[in-house]
Order: structure tokens, then C-alpha cells, then sequence
């Protein structure tokens, strides 16, 4: 009994001091559901869209506007565009979003993407250099490549609802064509999912592995390893990026469906973006959460008065600035150690008292 109880307190100890450390962590979340917005609203004009997310709409006569129905609103998306958040999103983040089909191709959501780098295509006009972004083809096919068919993007996980499965992709790296293809994996629809009607498509990344669900039921897990390079000519990027190398798609139940060793995969963070490659597709509920660290807020420098002198050896505002930030960093670190150190003398005391009573026992 009393080794019971001691093991339970020392439990509750551990507990308090993880719940007082993670403390520090706080959440951003993004949600955005048109219900505010003006019918016909072009989506390019949605401020709060575009503080977060770059919206490109590209060819002749792309759409991307506010559609009510009834009492709902959504984004009606036609033709070539894309929507990408300007930040690279670290893990863990939640990416979600409600998908009604009108077309069951070349629409494209991804994650574990850098921002697209550009590469020289023979292909295009006798030799462009084209930006790959994640409504462009990647000219695989059309510049010799063999492996695979042509796609669209040029790193990350991409996934495409289809007429009669969801599409679990991978970026590749591929020695022939312009370097870039793609391998993939088919899973069926889930029953009573029906795409001529919304349904919601998130994704889930903790760092290790990136889960993949349709109306919260788990379709895919893709786990992610073997970070590296690749030796390729890029147009404008100064260096070449590091990629997951190896990525395996396993099915709900873990097994595996299709290994991939040659991946593009983001190794610390995502692009989250929306293709469409000159298709049709309705979107509502957009949104993406993600846990962050808070930048400590320095300690203001005091601001001398008139008449102080100002020491020739006195240290520049920069250097106090930058003490300020550490002595903030050392005070919280200070605090959470006396709230810890607390709780384990509370309950050294709750033990002896136990202990004590025991005896008298």
C-alpha cells in the first residue's frame, strides 16, 4: 500500500511539472467558411484569405469566386490557379479542408512542399526556364522521361480525390525528363462518401508521419525518413533543397501499400497548397492549425533622462536589448523550477504524513 501510494505521488509530480513546461506552447489557427463574404466575391479581393494564403489564377479566363447556395457559401475554383500559404508551416499542424467535385482530375492538395522551384524545359518553346508551381506540369513525360506519367508541383505529398479513388502521390526525383515525376498509390472511397457532395479532406503531421483522413475516417499514413539531396541544375535557386529521400504509404490499417525511395519530400516543414490544372472543383472550410514557441518579449531599455551622462564605456541598446531577452527566458525558466520544486516538497510532506500514519497503524 505504501509503496502504491509513493509511486502514485511521484506520478503526480511528473505530471505537474510537464503541464507547467507546456505551458509555453500556444496554437495559431486559421478558419475561413465564405459565410461573411459577398456573393461573386473574387477570392483574389478576400482579405482574410490573402493575408495568409498567396491565390494565383492563371490562362484565359480562370475563376475563383463566392458562391451561395441556399444557405451556405463556398469558393467556386475553374480554370488554372493555385493557393499556397506564404509561411512554410512547421509540425504538428492539422491542414483541412471540404472538397464537392466537378471535376475528378489534375486537382491537386499538398503538403510537404517547398516553394517550387524552377527548372530549364527544352520542352516548352524550343527552352524556357518555368517555375513548377502547383497548378504547372512537370513535363516529365513531354521531356523523355519513362518512369511515370506527366503531374503537376514539383516537391511534396500530393493528394487528388478522383472519380473512383482518392490519389495518395509522392514527388519524385528522376534522372531523366527535367528531374521531377511522381509515383502513387490508389485507395478507395470509404463507403458513403459521395464527391458530387462535400465532404472534408485533412491531413495531420506530427513530425514523423503525415495521417490522411476523409470525414475523419483514416485513409492513408505516409511516414518519411532518409533526408538528403539530389545532384540537379536548378534555374534560380542558389542551392538544392534537402529532401525526405524515402517515403512509405501505408493503408488505414498500417500495412504497406508502396514504398518510394527517390522522394521530394519537405524534411521540416510545409507549403500547404491547392492545385487546379484547368479543371473545376468547390471548396469550403479552409482552415490549418499549427503549435508554436512565443517570442519572449524583451524587457524595455530604460531611456536615460536629460540629465544623465552618458558613459563612453556605457554598452549600446543593442547588447542591453539582447541581455533583456535572456534575463526573460532565465526568469520564466526560474519560475517553472519553483513551481516544480514546490510540488515535490508538497508531496515529500503528503509521504511522510502517510508514512507516519502507517506506523500508528
Amino acid at each position: 500500500m505504501k509503496k502504491r501510494l509513493i509511486v502514485n505521488l511521484i506520478l503526480v509530480v511528473l505530471l505537474m511539472g510537464t503541464a507547467v513546461l507546456n505551458l509555453s506552447a500556444e496554437t495559431f489557427e486559421f478558419t475561413m467558411d465564405f459565410e461573411d463574404e459577398d456573393a461573386e466575391t473574387d477570392a483574389r479581393n478576400i482579405l482574410d484569405l490573402t493575408d495568409y494564403f498567396q491565390v494565383t489564377l492563371a490562362g484565359p479566363s480562370p475563376v475563383a469566386k463566392v458562391v451561395e447556395d441556399g444557405d451556405n457559401k463556398y469558393l467556386s475554383l475553374q480554370g488554372y490557379m493555385e493557393f499556397f500559404t506564404y509561411d512554410l508551416i512547421k509540425p504538428p499542424y492539422t491542414f483541412s479542408v471540404d472538397v464537392q467535385l466537378v471535376d475528378t482530375e489534375n486537382i491537386a492538395f499538398f503538403v510537404r512542399s517547398y516553394e517550387p522551384i524552377t527548372k530549364f524545359n527544352p520542352a516548352h518553346g524550343g527552352g524556357k526556364d518555368d517555375r513548377i508551381g502547383y497548378f504547372e506540369a512537370d513535363w516529365y513525360k513531354e521531356n523523355g522521361g519513362q518512369n511515370c506519367v506527366t503531374s503537376q508541383g514539383s516537391s511534396g505529398i500530393m493528394v487528388m480525390p478522383r472519380a473512383d479513388v482518392l490519389r495518395v502521390a509522392i514527388k519524385t526525383y528522376e534522372t531523366d525528363g527535367i528531374n521531377i515525376g511522381h509515383r502513387f498509390y490508389d485507395f478507395p472511397y470509404p463507403e458513403g462518401i459521395d464527391i458530387s457532395k462535400f465532404f472534408n479532406l485533412k491531413f495531420v503531421d506530427d513530425g514523423e508521419k503525415v495521417e490522411i483522413y476523409l470525414n475523419n475516417e483514416k485513409i492513408s499514413t505516409v511516414t518519411m525518413s532518409d533526408p538528403g539531396t539530389y545532384d540537379e541544375e536548378l534555374s534560380y535557386e542558389e542551392e538544392n533543397y534537402t529532401y525526405y529521400k524515402t517515403a512509405v504509404i501505408h493503408d488505414a490499417e498500417g500495412n504497406e501499400a508502396l514504398k518510394v525511395e527517390n522522394s521530394r519530400l519537405n524534411p521540416e516543414s510545409s507549403q500547404l497548397a491547392i492545385g487546379i490544372r484547368d479543371k473545376a472543383v468547390n471548396i469550403d472550410n479552409l482552415a490549418f492549425t499549427y503549435e508554436f514557441e512565443p517570442t519572449p518579449t524583451p524587457d524595455p531599455t530604460p531611456t536615460p533622462s536629460p540629465t544623465e551622462e552618458v558613459k563612453e564605456t556605457e554598452k549600446p541598446a543593442t547588447t542591453t536589448a539582447a541581455k533583456s531577452d535572456k534575463t526573460s527566458g532565465d526568469s520564466n525558466m526560474g519560475i517553472i523550477i519553483g513551481i516544480i520544486g514546490a510540488a515535490v516538497v508538497v508531496c515529500v510532506v503528503i509521504i511522510l504524513l502517510a508514512v507516519r500514519a502507517t506506523k500508528k497503524k
